[in-house]
């Protein structure tokens, strides 16, 4: 008897090689398709079982959730990556209708990006936090090139030496879906790579490719997700006195904080941090309310009247005073 088709290996096959999906990606919605139908009792992810879930198998998986304390985050993550994965199977013919579609989400609270503040980040980043040896100087560059580039934590992990273009001071950055941008880097991160090229090709006795990884751990070899981690939560708890998260994602938070909070665009953020969509960067006008009266007051024809007018009142309070 042949094998029913599986349609979820299908749908990542398509996400995979059409999409140019990263393997985490992949691991993601392959979870939530099967997690889906093994709860409703399907052994396999099969034309026959796509079809026969209907709109009150969706409530009823959902409520189900619910009551086992399932988070309405992760609930609307499993919802859109079902409705994804029914919108392939309606384009390729298997399914006629979309159940996730006319089933409203629940409401995940709002949370604001944690970032550090600027007086935090010259604390962290204060030569003598470091240790005056190479895996010192690597360890400061890691962070450096986290909070001025603005790299997810695989985007570093991938970086090449053939990527970095001393002369254009710019970094060529392979993001979701293998996605280029360029990112410019600050002089002071263009010399501090140079030195570490040197150094590094003398240490390990050398020549650096330009394939090579440009951060490597102490036996040359690529750091991974959970070192880069490591070095950023160790950096930001000895030194800083943030209390919450303390991961690289914190760091992109904080660069994207501190262009926003010193003027820049919002569309040139977007594009810095490689965001397909703009309302996925417009988490961070989180701005504090000083901050864009401030701008306000600034920029408004009204506001520098209304700012002088008030400045009159108080002095005139004082002299009565």
């Amino acid at each position: 008897m042949p094998q029913k088709e599986d349609l979820c290996e299908r749908f990542l096959d398509h996400l995979k090689f059409e999409r140019n999906c990263s393997e985490h990606t992949l691991r993601a919605y392959g979870g939530d398709i099967r997690t889906f139908f093994e709860t409703l009792g399907y052994k396999h992810v099969s034309s026959e079982a796509c079809s026969s879930i209907a709109v009150g198998d969706v409530r009823s998986w959902l409520s189900q959730m619910v009551k086992t304390g399932t988070s309405a985050r992760t609930l609307n993550r499993r919802m859109s990556s079902l409705g994804t994965f029914y919108r392939y199977l309606q384009r390729i013919g298997s399914c006629n209708t979309n159940p996730f579609l006319v089933v409203p989400r629940p409401k995940a609270p709002k949370y604001l990006p944690e970032f550090l503040s600027e007086p935090e980040m010259v604390r962290l980043l204060a030569l003598e936090n470091f240790p005056n040896d190479w895996e010192g100087r690597r360890d400061r560059l890691l962070l450096l090139m986290l909070y001025t580039m603005g790299v997810r934590r695989s985007e570093l992990i991938a970086l090449k030496w053939q990527d970095f273009n001393s002369r254009e001071h710019t970094m060529l950055v392979f993001g979701k879906r293998k996605k280029e941008r360029l990112v410019p880097l600050t002089l002071e991160v263009v010399k501090l790579l140079e030195a570490y090229r040197r150094e590094t090709a003398s240490r390990y006795n050398l020549e650096i490719r330009a394939d090579f990884p440009i951060l490597v751990d102490n036996k040359n070899v690529g750091v991974t997700a959970a070192f880069v981690y490591w070095v950023v939560n160790r950096y930001i708890r000895t030194y800083t006195e943030h209390e919450g998260k303390a991961s690289p994602h914190v760091m992109r938070h904080t660069f994207a904080t501190h262009l926003l909070q010193n003027g820049a665009d919002i569309v040139a953020i977007k594009d810095l941090l490689g965001h397909a969509s703009l309302s996925t960067t417009q988490i961070y006008t989180h701005t504090d309310l000083a901050l864009l009266k401030e701008s306000y007051v600034r920029s408004h024809p009204r506001g520098l009247r209304l700012s002088n007018n008030n400045a009159s009142s108080s002095a005139e309070d004082k002299k009565q005073e």
